[in-house]
Protein backbone atom coordinates (compact mmCIF):
# COMPACT_ATOMS: atom_id res chain seq x y z
CA UNK A 1 0.00 0.00 0.00
CA UNK A 2 1.44 3.34 -1.06
CA UNK A 3 1.63 6.08 1.55
CA UNK A 4 0.30 9.59 1.05
CA UNK A 5 3.85 10.85 1.43
CA UNK A 6 5.06 8.71 -1.52
CA UNK A 7 2.10 9.78 -3.65
CA UNK A 8 2.90 13.43 -2.87
CA UNK A 9 6.51 12.82 -3.91
CA UNK A 10 5.32 11.27 -7.17
CA UNK A 11 3.04 14.27 -7.81
CA UNK A 12 5.91 16.71 -7.21
CA UNK A 13 8.08 14.73 -9.64
CA UNK A 14 5.37 14.73 -12.32
CA UNK A 15 4.76 18.47 -11.87
CA UNK A 16 8.48 19.30 -11.90
CA UNK A 17 9.03 17.80 -15.36
CA UNK A 18 9.38 20.21 -18.28
CA UNK A 19 6.70 18.40 -20.24
CA UNK A 20 3.87 17.18 -18.01
CA UNK A 21 2.54 13.73 -18.90
CA UNK A 22 -1.27 14.02 -18.58
CA UNK A 23 -1.75 10.28 -17.99
CA UNK A 24 0.87 10.19 -15.24
CA UNK A 25 -0.61 13.33 -13.64
CA UNK A 26 -4.11 11.87 -13.82
CA UNK A 27 -2.95 8.57 -12.26
CA UNK A 28 -1.18 10.37 -9.42
CA UNK A 29 -4.22 12.63 -8.79
CA UNK A 30 -6.54 9.61 -8.67
CA UNK A 31 -4.18 7.79 -6.29
CA UNK A 32 -3.92 10.90 -4.11
CA UNK A 33 -7.71 11.34 -3.97
CA UNK A 34 -8.22 7.65 -3.17
CA UNK A 35 -5.63 7.80 -0.38
CA UNK A 36 -7.10 11.07 0.97
CA UNK A 37 -10.53 9.42 1.06
CA UNK A 38 -9.13 6.40 2.93
CA UNK A 39 -7.34 8.64 5.43
CA UNK A 40 -10.55 10.66 5.90
CA UNK A 41 -12.51 7.49 6.67
CA UNK A 42 -9.86 6.50 9.20
CA UNK A 43 -10.03 9.97 10.82
CA UNK A 44 -13.83 9.69 11.04
CA UNK A 45 -13.44 6.29 12.71
CA UNK A 46 -11.03 7.74 15.26
CA UNK A 47 -13.38 10.66 15.96
CA UNK A 48 -16.24 8.22 16.43
CA UNK A 49 -14.13 6.18 18.87
CA UNK A 50 -13.24 9.37 20.72
CA UNK A 51 -16.94 10.23 21.11
CA UNK A 52 -17.73 6.75 22.41
CA UNK A 53 -14.84 6.90 24.86
CA UNK A 54 -16.01 10.32 26.09
CA UNK A 55 -19.51 8.93 26.73
CA UNK A 56 -18.05 5.92 28.52
CA UNK A 57 -15.88 8.18 30.70
CA UNK A 58 -18.96 10.22 31.66
CA UNK A 59 -20.86 7.03 32.48
CA UNK A 60 -17.99 5.71 34.60
CA UNK A 61 -17.62 9.06 36.39
CA UNK A 62 -21.29 8.95 37.32
CA UNK A 63 -20.87 5.38 38.53
CA UNK A 64 -17.76 6.33 40.54
CA UNK A 65 -19.71 9.21 42.15
CA UNK A 66 -22.54 6.80 43.01
CA UNK A 67 -20.13 4.41 44.75
CA UNK A 68 -18.40 7.27 46.57
CA UNK A 69 -21.72 8.67 47.84
CA UNK A 70 -22.92 5.23 48.87
CA UNK A 71 -19.73 4.59 50.84
CA UNK A 72 -20.06 7.98 52.58
CA UNK A 73 -23.71 7.27 53.48
CA UNK A 74 -22.77 3.86 54.88
CA UNK A 75 -19.89 5.36 56.91
CA UNK A 76 -22.29 7.95 58.37
CA UNK A 77 -24.86 5.20 59.05
CA UNK A 78 -22.27 3.09 60.90
CA UNK A 79 -20.90 6.08 62.83
CA UNK A 80 -24.38 7.28 63.88
CA UNK A 81 -25.29 3.83 65.15
CA UNK A 82 -21.97 3.35 66.97
CA UNK A 83 -22.46 6.72 68.70
CA UNK A 84 -26.08 5.87 69.56
CA UNK A 85 -24.89 2.67 71.24
CA UNK A 86 -21.85 4.35 72.91
CA UNK A 87 -19.45 2.04 71.04
CA UNK A 88 -16.02 3.60 70.40
CA UNK A 89 -14.18 0.60 68.98
CA UNK A 90 -14.95 -2.68 67.24
CA UNK A 91 -12.14 -5.16 66.69
CA UNK A 92 -12.47 -8.02 64.24
CA UNK A 93 -9.86 -10.26 62.59
CA UNK A 94 -10.24 -8.22 59.37
CA UNK A 95 -10.95 -4.64 60.52
CA UNK A 96 -10.58 -2.41 63.50
CA UNK A 97 -13.36 0.17 63.44
CA UNK A 98 -12.92 3.20 65.70
CA UNK A 99 -14.53 6.55 66.20
CA UNK A 100 -12.21 9.48 66.66
CA UNK A 101 -12.62 13.10 67.55
CA UNK A 102 -11.36 15.37 64.78
CA UNK A 103 -9.57 18.70 65.28
CA UNK A 104 -11.73 21.79 65.51
CA UNK A 105 -12.89 23.31 62.25
CA UNK A 106 -14.78 26.47 61.37
CA UNK A 107 -18.38 26.23 60.28
CA UNK A 108 -19.41 29.36 58.36
CA UNK A 109 -23.14 29.93 58.61
CA UNK A 110 -23.36 33.38 56.98
CA UNK A 111 -20.27 34.74 55.25
CA UNK A 112 -21.92 38.13 54.54
CA UNK A 113 -21.59 39.23 58.16
CA UNK A 114 -17.94 38.22 58.58
CA UNK A 115 -15.64 41.29 58.86
CA UNK A 116 -13.34 41.94 55.86
CA UNK A 117 -10.10 41.34 57.79
CA UNK A 118 -10.92 37.62 57.81
CA UNK A 119 -10.84 37.36 54.03
CA UNK A 120 -7.75 36.53 52.01
CA UNK A 121 -7.13 38.51 48.84
CA UNK A 122 -6.17 36.50 45.76
CA UNK A 123 -4.32 38.08 42.93
CA UNK A 124 -4.74 36.23 39.67
CA UNK A 125 -2.41 37.08 36.83
CA UNK A 126 -3.65 36.18 33.37
CA UNK A 127 -2.71 37.30 29.89
CA UNK A 128 -5.26 39.35 27.98
CA UNK A 129 -4.68 37.57 24.67
CA UNK A 130 -7.45 39.47 22.92
CA UNK A 131 -5.80 42.80 23.76
CA UNK A 132 -2.39 41.45 22.72
CA UNK A 133 -3.85 40.29 19.39
CA UNK A 134 -5.45 43.70 18.73
CA UNK A 135 -2.23 45.55 19.51
CA UNK A 136 -0.08 43.20 17.43
CA UNK A 137 -2.47 43.77 14.51
CA UNK A 138 -1.90 47.53 14.80
CA UNK A 139 1.85 47.00 14.56
CA UNK A 140 2.81 47.24 18.23
CA UNK A 141 5.80 45.05 19.07
CA UNK A 142 5.28 42.98 22.22
CA UNK A 143 8.24 40.92 23.42
CA UNK A 144 7.47 37.20 23.59
CA UNK A 145 4.40 37.45 21.35
CA UNK A 146 3.66 37.14 17.67
CA UNK A 147 0.58 36.69 15.53
CA UNK A 148 0.16 33.27 14.02
CA UNK A 149 -2.45 31.72 11.77
CA UNK A 150 -2.90 27.98 11.78
CA UNK A 151 -4.34 25.82 9.04
CA UNK A 152 -6.62 23.00 10.03
CA UNK A 153 -8.24 20.16 8.16
CA UNK A 154 -12.04 20.11 7.91
CA UNK A 155 -13.77 16.87 6.97
CA UNK A 156 -17.53 17.17 6.40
Amino acid sequence: MTTLYKISEEMRQVLSQEEINDDALNNVCVAFNDKALAVSFYIRGLQSDESEITLEIERLCERREHYKNRAERLKKYLLDNMLACSIDKIETPIFTIKTRVCPESVLVRDDWVIPPQYYLERVERRLDKERIRRELKTGTVIDGCELTRNIKLDIR
